[in-house]
Order: C-alpha cells, then structure tokens, then sequence
C-alpha cells in the first residue's frame, strides 16, 4: 500500500483514504491531494493496478518517469492514462498535444517557500493538458477573465469573454471571477457585467464564500444589492456556517446589514460555535450594527455554547456604548456556561 502522491511505502503507517476514488495518500500529502480534488486527475499503472496523482507523482515528487509502485515506465505500454473513454500511454499524445512541462528546481538549488508552489502548480497543471485532462484553469482567455475580474477592467472581462473564457471557471482561491470581483474592489460594473454573463452568483471559493459574502463584508452595498438582485443566495453558508450578514455585522457594515435583513437574511442564524450576527457585532463594537440588527428581529439575549452573549462580549471588550445600547433593548447578563 503505497500513497499515491508520493509513493512511499504505508505499509503498518496511518493512511488516509478518499472514498470518492479509492486511492490512499499519506498526511504529508494531504493538501497536495486536496488541491486536486478531481478524480479525473488519477491514473491507474495497468502492470500493478496502483492508482497514482498525474499532477505531483510524476513532477512534484521526483518519480518523473516510473510507476511509484511498481516502477513501470509511464512511457511503455505497461502504463498509460485513464483519462477519457480510451486508455492510450501518455506519451503517445499527438505533437499538437505536446506541453512543454518546467524542470524541477536543480538538487541543491535553493527555493523559496512560495516559488516552489507556484512551481508545482505550474507543473501540475501542464501535466493535465498533456493527458488530456479538461481543466478550465489552463486556458489562457479563463486566466485573463479572472486576471481582469479581479482589477475591475470591465472592458477585458468581456474581451475574454468574446474569446471564449468559461464565466464560471476558476482560478486562485477556487475563485470565480465574480467572486474575485466582488472581492477585491468596488467593481460593481465588473460584477454586473458577469451576471449578465451567466456567472453563478452563489459559486463558492476555496472556504466556501460567495460574491455575496466578499462584499458584504467590504461593505460594498451596490455590489451587494447587484448581486441579490441576480438572485443570489442570502442565506447560503460557508465553511464556518457564516452567512453574508455574519461577514457584513462583524465589519460593522450597518447599511449593508439593513439591506441584507430586508433581502431575507436569518438575523438569528448560528455559525459553527453558536454566535449570531448580533454577538458578532456587540464583540466588535458596531453599535449601529447592533441596533440595526436588533430592529430586524435579533434576540437579544441568544446565547451561544459557553455562555457567550452578546451583552458579555461587549463587555469583556469594554465596549461600553454597545453595552449601554443592548441594556436599553432589553439585555440580560445571564449566569452560567449555557
């Protein structure tokens, strides 16, 4: 039993397995394994059977020509690609086909930390092109769409479009160019211009936020109110149950959050350790967030596992105008861890 990022030996070692595909990979590579995600980016050698990543196996980690298992030759008959309705060797791609693929970093050379994961993904993601793995990254117009969502240059976003870029693929962060957009500046004639696109409005990046949620909590109410009005889940959750109104009431973003409370948002929602909007707030001191929320229907008094309130945060971050101001609405210090 061997991982099949690296290749070494779990024989009596804790191993990690995907259930989606089969394949066993040791702690080390987790994050590499994760960043594939995509069953599609495994082959199998057909000598021993062993399931291997085409994206680090073969580069990333050295083993550039053999079978980590069984050492078969990638280029021989023994061993060929997965990939797409039939197998054929890998290095029997077409000259069209062929990608140049970067050297590995000579031994001994130094890199930094940063550089050799730009590396690898450099050599991961030209891997999958040369076996035939159809992966919207790779493609140039998808890399200029996201490069122009992301600075808010409308006129090449739909230069990219016109040139074929998919409005949905995603780039850094697992990020779409809408969530990019809304993300890294008041580019609201950017966001509006991929809706009409057809860009999902509630298409995640890699911690699970949405457009929505980035410019909530930039504070960004047009592009909030842009992308409601797309259709856009109020109530959609990332990786820590935090709603767009989580992002919007802990930045004190008060003309967001009453835009957010009319749209439909849970003003009562819990995220994974059980705060609410409210005793986000209160914890921050956006005390016109805390009255916009209470307005909205917020409890006052909602608790959170541990005893945590909003009126107690408040407090224990000596935010005394919210104190005062959640006492006038009815707070109560409540005793006791729950």
């Amino acid at each position: 039993m061997r991982c099949c990022i690296c290749g070494q030996d779990m024989t009596g070692k804790p191993v990690m397995q995907d259930r989606m595909t089969g394949v066993v990979y040791c702690q080390t590579d987790s994050e590499y394994f994760y960043s594939l995600k995509d069953p599609g980016a495994f082959s199998s050698c057909q000598r021993c059977g062993f399931k291997y990543s085409k994206a680090y196996s073969l580069f990333a980690k050295g083993a550039t020509s053999q079978c980590p298992n069984c050492q078969a030759s990638y280029d021989s008959p023994a061993a060929t690609s997965t990939q797409g309705a039939e197998a054929r060797p890998l290095a029997s791609a077409r000259k069209a086909d062929t990608v140049a693929v970067p050297s590995s970093p000579a031994s001994g050379a130094s890199v930094s930390a940063t550089d050799e994961e730009e590396l690898y993904e450099e050599m991961a993601l030209r891997w999958l092109a040369l076996a035939g793995h159809t992966e919207t990254r790779t493609n140039d117009a998808n890399q200029r769409l996201l490069a122009s969502a992301k600075n808010g240059d409308t006129a090449a976003v739909l230069a990219s479009l016109a040139a074929g870029a998919n409005v949905n693929a995603t780039g850094e962060y697992d990020a779409t160019a809408l969530v990019l957009a809304a993300a890294f500046g008041d580019h609201t004639e950017t966001v509006r211009a991929l809706l009409a696109a057809g860009a999902n409005p509630d298409a995640k990046a890699k911690m699970g936020q949405t457009a929505l949620m980035c410019a909530a909590g930039e504070g960004r109410t047009e592009t909030v109110q842009a992308l409601l009005a797309a259709g856009a889940d109020v109530n959609a959750t990332d990786r820590l149950r935090q709603t767009a109104l989580f992002y919007a009431a802990e930045k004190g973003r008060t003309e967001v959050v009453r835009v957010l409370c009319t749209a439909g948002a849970n003003v009562n929602a819990f995220e994974q350790d059980g705060w609410t909007p409210l005793i986000s707030a209160a914890s921050e001191g956006h005390a016109e967030a805390v009255q916009a929320l209470v307005t909205a229907g917020a409890n006052v008094n909602a608790r959170a596992p541990g005893g945590f309130t909003a009126l107690g945060q408040a407090e224990s971050n000596r935010h005394s105008e919210v104190v005062a101001l959640l006492e006038r609405l009815g707070a109560k210090r409540i005793r006791g861890p729950y």
